[in-house]
């Protein structure tokens, strides 16, 4: 079985974001969507005649394919016109795309066929995390990292997240109390942040006009919350 997170990439042996480079192109559109190929006993399984198309896992929140529309359990069959069988026809089908563009995408939705519009993005700077960075705050006893692939896996967060992973936490120093070791800051003051710069800049801003915390938003496996954090006296 095949899958992929359509940022293209898309991702394999069940898994890939829809955001591709290819020698023709120096980035291809930005979908959003997590995918994964059909196989004739998931298609049997949902009444379907054939196994064609590649079934959406997940989609991303506020990107290009949650804004047109998709859903998980959509199956893609035919992609800017081109019939979508395998989970490469789809790999293909993006490859050959750019940042700007419509396409229209024909799914199966409830044994219904539909087509949506697709307008093509970028891929979001907070999806292009490729070398790690970390920040320590003594004051908190908590070090944050950006949100690498290696940092992803070692606590296994989901496809899809982003922001900054917080590694170390010393709980007798932990005033905001229930904050832990892989919860993710996705935003700070209601800003997306993923790199350790940007949390450092929130934590001088509000230096500077006397506050003393700074309001997260904080993704845990249980979910979303906001949390107030004290601003520390500095950050390494």
């Amino acid at each position: 079985m095949k899958h992929a997170l359509l940022r293209f990439g898309l991702a394999i042996v069940t898994m890939l974001p829809l955001l591709a480079v290819t020698p023709a192109h120096s980035e291809t559109g930005f979908l959003g969507l997590q995918v994964q190929g059909m196989e004739r006993d998931l298609a049997l399984a949902l009444g379907l005649k054939s196994s064609g198309g590649v079934i959406i896992r997940d989609v991303a929140v506020g990107e290009a394919g949650a804004c047109a529309g998709f859903r998980r359990g959509d199956v893609i069959q035919s992609f800017s016109g081109q019939t979508i069988k395998t989970f490469d026809d789809l790999i293909k089908g993006v490859g050959e795309t750019k940042p700007g563009q419509k396409i229209t995408v024909g799914i199966l939705r409830g044994g219904k066929r539909q087509e949506l519009t697709l307008g093509l993005g970028e891929r979001p700077e907070s999806w292009r995390i490729r070398r790690g960075a970390f920040a320590s705050y003594p004051d908190l006893g908590m070090t944050i990292a950006a949100l690498t692939k290696k940092v992803r896996k070692r606590f296994s967060l989901r496809w899809g997240a982003t922001g900054l992973v917080i590694t170390l936490l010393d709980k007798k120093k932990n005033l905001a109390g229930n904050l832990a070791p892989g919860d993710i800051i996705a935003q700070v003051n209601l800003r997306d942040v993923w790199r350790p710069s940007q949390l450092n800049r929130h934590f001088s801003e509000a230096r500077k006009a006397g506050r003393k915390a700074v309001l997260l938003l904080v993704e845990k496996p249980s979910g979303f919350s906001y949390i107030l954090l004290r601003v520390p006296s500095s950050g390494i």
